[in-house]
């Protein structure tokens, strides 16, 4: 009777192992991790207004001297934005002090949802403002930008863009021509050492 049971708590513990590994696979595969790829198009410069009252944020003043830049579009109640954010964090934490700067564009979101996430997360980061109306989904510059990118997704959060200092335009209402796109959750290895590289 014994041995019985401790054949049953050994079987009880393994099939709960394999189910926690599936559950944790399922997961890592809904999060749909995505990498950056090479897009062209017209990225405009921006000043949008930010999280913090009654201030704005220009892209370009606010990344002049970085080697690289990347703008990470997001949704405040959106669960994958909410996981991106994690990887994005990590980036910046051990990329900032090489040239990496990190600007955050929230959009769809009402401002008690933005004050939530950054109650949650406290990004090192600043979060700029584009739209809080989930109506105007279709005339903001995230979605152009990334149905430009190829990107099928109705909402579209995460969307993230690293531009390289060499692509950034020096003036004018474009930004830079040439970027990394990616339409999705960043994969965390394969962004760090894409950066990595282009940092050298």
């Amino acid at each position: 009777m014994k041995q019985a049971f401790v054949i049953f708590a050994l079987l009880f513990v393994t099939f709960s192992n394999i189910s926690a590994a599936q559950k944790a696979l399922k997961d890592e595969i809904d999060h749909k991790l995505v990498t950056f790829q090479p897009r062209k198009f017209e990225y405009k410069n921006f000043t949008l207004p930010t999280s913090v009252e009654d201030k704005t944020l220009d892209l370009r003043e606010a990344t002049k001297g970085k080697k690289l830049v990347l703008v990470t579009y997001f949704a405040a109640w959106c669960e994958n934005s909410n996981h991106d954010y994690e990887t994005i964090q990590h980036l910046l934490k051990k990329f900032g002090d090489k040239g990496l700067a990190v600007i955050g564009v929230c959009n769809y979101s009402e401002t008690k949802e933005v004050k939530e996430f950054i109650t949650k997360h406290q990004p090192l980061y600043p979060i700029c403002i584009e739209s809080t109306d989930d109506k105007l989904r279709e005339k903001t510059l995230h979605y152009n930008y990334r149905k430009m990118c190829g990107d099928p997704r109705k909402w579209g959060t995460p969307f993230s863009l690293l531009i390289e200092a060499k692509n950034i335009h020096a003036d004018g209402e474009i930004f830079a021509n040439e970027v990394l796109a990616a339409n999705g959750e960043l994969d965390r290895k394969e962004a760090e050492k894409l950066i990595k590289q282009l940092l050298k």
